[in-house]
């Protein structure tokens, strides 16, 4: 995996201004999810064409936008133990203003019924926890998760049909579903897996935490 290199001499800068003391996690987190951001783009995560699922009978698919946007939510928390030389840090990031782009498939009374969704999520949050043992530079993430969806929004198309508010209800209620499965699964298995990769590369990198 390759490391812009304007972030590995700012990464560096932050680490030789902080010599004399702590490292700063806030500034050593933006630029980690500086480096993941890209990283969803160039390894084909955003936008995200993969999703394909049934809810409630509805055969859904589409596509996810807004993952490379990635920004840290408040301080993290950084505590060292000097005697273990233990490092653990405790921070929340957030997405905002992601869209999912959607087709959808039902049969009603052995009639097929297909249109189009567009939906919208104000924000999530994940939490992550990891710790660093400073003397051999192993990083293990304790937690990822996705802690908190935001409102989400579903605006339905189709071709007005017999029973259509009640089948808008359902596709709405299958989306909604949809999205937070979709978005807890994608976060909390390839986007962590970015975020550990980086957080490894800069420790090999010879960027401590």
């Amino acid at each position: 995996m390759s490391v812009n290199l304007s972030i590995i001499t700012t990464i560096c800068f932050i680490f030789l201004t902080n010599a004399q003391g702590d490292v700063d996690p806030n500034e050593y987190l933006d630029k980690v999810l500086e480096e993941v951001n890209k990283l969803t783009i160039e390894q084909g995560i955003e936008p995200y064409n993969a999703i394909d699922s049934k809810f409630f009978g509805i055969h859904i698919t589409g596509e996810l936008h807004g993952l490379s946007s990635w920004f840290r939510q408040g301080n993290a928390k950084r505590t060292e133990n000097k005697a273990s030389k233990i490092v653990e840090v405790d921070a929340n990031f957030g997405l905002k203003n992601l869209t999912i782009d959607l087709n959808w498939a039902l049969q009603l009374a052995f009639i097929p019924v297909t249109g189009q969704a567009t939906s919208s999520v104000d924000s999530i949050v994940t939490n992550i926890r990891f710790r660093v043992n400073l003397d051999t530079n192993i990083l293990i993430i304790t937690k990822f998760k996705v802690t908190d969806v935001g409102k989400i929004t579903t605006e339905v198309k189709a071709i007005p049909v017999p029973f259509m508010d009640k089948i808008t209800g359902m596709v709405v209620s299958a989306v909604g579903n949809l999205a937070k499965n979709a978005i807890a699964n994608l976060v909390e298995e390839q986007v962590k897996t970015l975020v550990e990769d980086t957080l490894n590369h800069f420790l090999v990198l010879g960027i401590p935490f």
